[in-house]
């Protein structure tokens, strides 16, 4: 197929093409060619020697539109290049990198000659230009085609050029030349016909689980075939024995390849594996050919040598793939830890494994630095406050610190990480160093010990304090564990209830504040289920208390026959299930009657409660050997037995007091015709803990409807109470609605803000403490009527710094009252009604105003209403209140007020209301 494309085509099409795609169509169309050309158009006897030719395909395109920027430039000139030549000296071997005209200046070749290697890209364009039209047309590289001839290792024959071509192309995803597409085409037609075959004889490997690599059975009973000297039971015999020798080698390679990483695979198969199954092929063309032989090359010399290369590989990495396998599993601990990286590191055997494991090592250690630097040295000081702590520094004072602050090796290693931080990579022993040896350096030396001394001794003091701290700590969560421990005794056989305790051992727990916090929260958690046990274990009836003595006590007789063993473990297993959110919850109960009488069972007194309370299905029982099957029938019963004890006392007292408030609500809410719920029988309840969350929903369902109607017709009283009969109540009719919802969520809302709404009323009314009923404050009462009775409005445009003004005054008269004048103020407030925007009248109001309110609230009018009656009510009290010495200093009193509301003239605010005007 000869394709010729025009030279405007070949740009626009290389212009589609990515710099992957352009490199493997210069490697394997432009390069590939062209040498054969090269020497053509260079004559015997000149010094130098064409040795490559570059191609830029885009060389006119403008650099703003091209894909890549141009990569040929010429070495002596500089200038991009469509064509290079690159050329090497016959006498010196120097090599020259070139454009036309300097090749033709440096070397004396003529400007024909090049123009003859010019005119022979003709013969490249040829190939050039089929894989730029297949492309052009939407055509890729035919990965199908390769993955069924791989598949079947079809490809096991090809040579390492043609096979390095075909990946490249793959990887570019470019067609292939018609020559290399009709050699995949042979090659799958050829191993396909080779397998049809071998699968009539039944003899063919699943690649999914062992693959093939050594082809004897296929080679060998093709020329076992072509003998025609052999009788058909020859034949049979030679053609079986050569399938089984064929199984067995290629499993015993899978079993070496599994073993080792890829790139020892690939060099253990290019050494033995390929040139082996080359030779099988090439036997195929031969006469009498010695079966034997080659079947005793291929266990002897290609799967013996394998197994002995792969045993000496294994055996020198062996230690060393184990280390790195520990560093990685710390690695990855404790990169999610310092890091929160949820990367997963693994070790990569394809790669260099001594190189892997001074990386991780490295990487490991650093991570251990991360994890442990900013906890123990949180509260360090920087260089400059420690220089700072110290004026006088002294060698000796300095000596004498480092020995008051004794530190281990491990806090060595971190002040030495500190100090390298600090700027001080090399370690000095100031300890060993005496005053002469001191005084004998140069200034800048000594300068140089002694800050380096200085912030020595301060690093010490940080660690050694913390270590102090962390011994506190240690004590505190020993003293918890003993507590715990003597609590456990006295009610388990055993005082081991904390579960990995070692772990409360180790140093590393207690240098973060986040891990000693959950410790002592773990801890103080099983203290607290200890006393809440032993609080529970004795307000339990004497009932409940006596039928688990009885039952803990009994043991059953276990039958002999494994049916019946079986067949009673079953029965216990389904009752098991159904009370299993019981085992749970009242595991400690359990534990305690299991521990007290265990001994009365015989197979299971050696039991831990984990054993006993670890049940297996039906499906494990199975697999067990007798006596196990008679233990565990034990287990399952006793633990069974002592659950339904728990399940009859629920039943009893729990679940029978909450069937009898149900049907109280049902009454209340339905009326005397109610129709009473009566709960199914024990045996059709099943899980008793989600029938009992499932009863209590349905009481807290009715319950809620019953809250609600209480509380619309409690809060309006409460309200009426408080400010009188026509106090403007809130409106919480709508409520009414929502009792009747069919669900509970939007009740149970409904309930929880009514009940809010209560407490808030509730507790406004208890902080003014009823202080205007006190028979003093009738009088000054009727006068706060008064002023709360007259219409307050404010226009503002603004309003914030007339609220400052307010506020100020506010602030100044409140300070001279009372509590119980203050209680006055707050009360006559909410008993005020304020007119929102909307026209409504909103009572009850108490809040802490500020600037931000102001702005921000669409109720600014109410907030700055609110503010000046606070203040006009706190003036009406103070000046009620007070006494004074004569009357001229109650004239003076008075015009002090009464100026006060001379400051609100300052802007243009106008404030519409006779009460303005000073009332006193």
């Amino acid at each position: 197929m000869v394709v010729v494309l025009s030279e405007k085509d070949r740009k626009e099409i290389f212009n589609e093409l990515t710099s992957e795609q352009i490199r493997v169509i210069r490697k394997y169309v432009l390069d590939a060619t062209k040498s054969e050309l090269l020497t053509k158009h260079f004559m015997r006897g000149i010094n130098w020697e064409l040795v490559d030719l570059g191609y830029d395909p885009l060389f006119k395109k403008k650099l703003s539109k091209r894909k890549y920027n141009p990569t040929l430039y010429c070495s002596a000139c500089g200038k991009p290049l469509k064509y290079q030549y690159v050329i090497r000296s016959l006498q010196t071997g120097y090599v020259e990198i070139l454009g036309e005209t300097c090749l033709n200046q440096r070397t004396g070749i003529s400007l024909n000659i090049a123009k003859e290697v010019h005119e022979s890209k003709r013969v490249i364009n040829v190939f050039q230009d089929e894989i730029l039209l297949l492309v052009h047309i939407g055509k890729v590289f035919p990965i199908n085609m390769y993955k069924k001839i791989h598949d079947i290792n079809g490809d096991v024959g090809w040579s390492n050029t043609f096979r390095n071509r075909i990946l490249e192309f793959k990887r570019a995803n470019l067609p292939l030349f018609h020559k290399d597409y009709s050699k995949l085409e042979i090659d799958w037609d050829n191993a396909k016909k080779e397998i049809e075959l071998e699968e009539k004889e039944n003899n063919l490997y699943s690649t999914e689980v062992n693959r093939r690599y050594i082809f004897l059975s296929r080679h060998l009973k093709y020329i076992v075939s072509k003998n025609r000297n052999l009788f058909s039971e020859e034949r049979i015999k030679i053609e079986k024995t050569i399938s089984e020798k064929d199984i067995k080698i290629n499993e015993g390679i899978n079993e070496d390849f599994a073993k080792i990483p890829e790139f020892k695979r690939e060099e253990l198969k290019n050494k033995y594996i390929i040139p082996f199954n080359k030779k099988l092929r090439e036997l195929r063309k031969i006469d009498n050919v010695d079966i034997n032989s080659v079947i005793d090359e291929a266990i002897d010399d290609i799967s013996g040598n394998i197994t002995q290369e792969v045993d000496d590989f294994v055996e020198d990495k062996h230690y060393k793939i184990a280390e790195c396998e520990k560093v990685i599993q710390e690695v990855n601990k404790l990169a999610k830890e310092v890091n929160d990286d949820d990367k997963i590191y693994k070790i990569d055997l394809n790669n260099d494994i001594d190189k892997k494991l001074n990386f991780y090592k490295d990487y490991l250690g650093k991570l251990k630095i991360k994890k442990t630097y900013p906890y123990k040295l949180r509260n360090s000081l920087e260089k400059d406050e420690i220089l700072y702590d110290h004026d006088v520094i002294d060698i000796t004072f300095i000596k004498d610190e480092l020995n008051k602050y004794v530190i281990d090796s491990q806090d060595e290693f971190l002040m030495d990480y500190y100090l390298k931080k600090q700027g001080y990579p090399q370690k000095l022993k100031i300890e060993n160093l005496s005053l002469e040896d001191f005084e004998d350096k140069a200034i800048e030396e000594q300068r140089k010990i002694l800050i380096y001394g200085i912030l020595k001794v301060g690093f010490a003091k940080i660690i050694y304090e913390f270590e102090q701290e962390v011994a506190e700590r240690k004590e505190k969560v020993n003293e918890l564990i003993k507590q715990i421990e003597v609590m456990a005794k006295q009610f388990f056989s055993s005082s081991n209830y904390i579960l990995n305790r070692e772990k409360y051992n180790q140093n590393e727990i207690f240098y973060h504040d986040e891990d000693y916090s959950k410790i002592i929260e773990e801890l103080t958690e099983k203290k607290k289920e200890l006393e809440n046990f032993k609080n529970e274990l004795a307000k339990y009836p004497a009932e409940l208390i006596n039928d688990l003595h009885l039952t803990g006590r009994t043991a059953e007789r276990i039958a002999k026959s494994s049916f019946k063993i079986k067949k009673n473990y079953n029965r216990q297993f389904q009752q098991y299930k159904i009370n299993l959110s019981l085992i749970w919850k009242y595991e400690l109960l359990i534990r305690y009657y299991f521990e007290k009488y265990k001994s009365y069972h015989k197979g299971i007194e050696n039991y831990t409660f984990d054993e006993f309370i670890s049940i297996p299905s039906e499906d494990e029982f199975e697999k067990l050997d007798g006596e196990r099957q008679r233990n565990k029938l034990t287990n399952i019963r006793l633990l069974v037995a002592l659950t339904n004890v728990i399940r009859e006392y629920i039943l009893k007292y729990k679940v029978e007091e909450k069937v009898k408030t149900l049907n109280a609500l049902k009454r209340e809410l339905e009326g005397e015709h109610f129709i009473e719920y009566i709960r199914p029988n024990n045996d059709e309840l099943g899980d008793i803990e989600e029938y009992y969350a499932d009863l209590d929903k349905n009481v807290n369902f009715r319950q809620y409807a019953k809250d609600i109607k209480e509380l619309v017709a409690e809060i309006p009283e409460i309200q009426r109470t408080f400010f009188g009969e026509d106090a403007e109540v809130i409106n919480v009719v709508k409520y009414l609605e929502i009792a009747g919802s069919p669900n509970i969520n939007p009740r149970k809302k409904a309930a929880a803000e009514l009940s809010n709404l209560k407490k808030k009323l509730d507790i406004g009314i208890k902080r003014t403490n009823y202080v205007w009923k006190k028979p003093e404050y009738v009088t000054l009462s009727k006068e706060l009527d008064k002023i709360i009775d007259k219409d307050i409005s404010i226009e503002n445009s603004d309003g914030v710094e007339v609220f400052k003004q307010i506020k100020a005054q506010s602030d100044e008269i409140a300070s001279l009252l009372t509590k119980e004048e203050k209680q006055l103020v707050e009360y006559f407030l909410r008993k005020h009604k304020f007119e929102d925007i909307n026209g409504k009248y909103i009572q009850n109001i108490h809040s802490n105003i500020t600037v931000e309110k102001i702005k921000n609230s669409p109720n600014r009018k109410i907030f700055l209403e609110y503010s000046f009656l606070q203040l006009e009510l706190g003036k009406y009290i103070y000046n009620y209140s007070k006494k004074f010495d004569s009357d001229n200093d109650y004239i003076n009193e008075i015009e002090r007020i009464i100026s006060m509301d001379g400051k609100f003239s300052k802007d243009e605010t106008r404030l519409k209301n006779s009460s303005y005007v000073n009332t006193l």
